[in-house]
């Protein structure tokens, strides 16, 4: 199956309104996900590394497979900027969705709970980590990289 180029809509390109937004996102991550890793969830090496002229190596770690989703980590050492972005993402194939793996955010509850402090909270941090990721992974796709 053959993804077409996926631009954030611009209603979520600004800061999350609710939870269904956040799943929008993550909408928009698998399908950048999928573009790079076509082979998903079919991937048969544990480790890949993604080398094209005048970017830096991409490298792909398939971290946990399962019938229904992937647990991976990307990471990329930027020349230009220093950074080295490393982020664990978990795919759920049946669900096309991707999503940044964050220690101590869980969504349980976000959905039902939406108007208090600590909800709204985990919401923004969960949201900031997933536009990065799609910010990355266009990137990444731009530059000509594939698994």
């Amino acid at each position: 199956m053959m993804f077409e180029a996926l631009a954030i809509p611009a209603h979520l390109a600004a800061r999350p309104a609710s939870f269904a937004s956040l799943m929008d996102l993550y909408e928009c991550n698998y399908i950048a996900m999928r573009r790079l890793c076509p082979v998903l969830p079919h991937v048969t090496q544990e480790h890949c590394v993604s080398r094209v002229e005048r970017s830096s190596p991409l490298h792909f770690n398939m971290l946990e497979r399962g019938p229904y989703t992937s647990t991976l980590k990307l990471s990329q050492y930027i020349s230009e900027t220093g950074r080295t972005p490393s982020l664990p993402i978990r795919v759920y194939h049946d669900a096309r969705q991707a999503e940044v793996l964050l220690s101590g955010i869980y969504h349980e509850g976000l959905a039902n709970d939406m108007h208090s402090r600590r909800s709204r909270r985990r919401l923004d941090i969960c949201w900031q980590a997933n536009l990065f990721l799609n910010d990355w992974l266009e990137y990444c796709l731009a530059q000509g990289h594939r698994f």
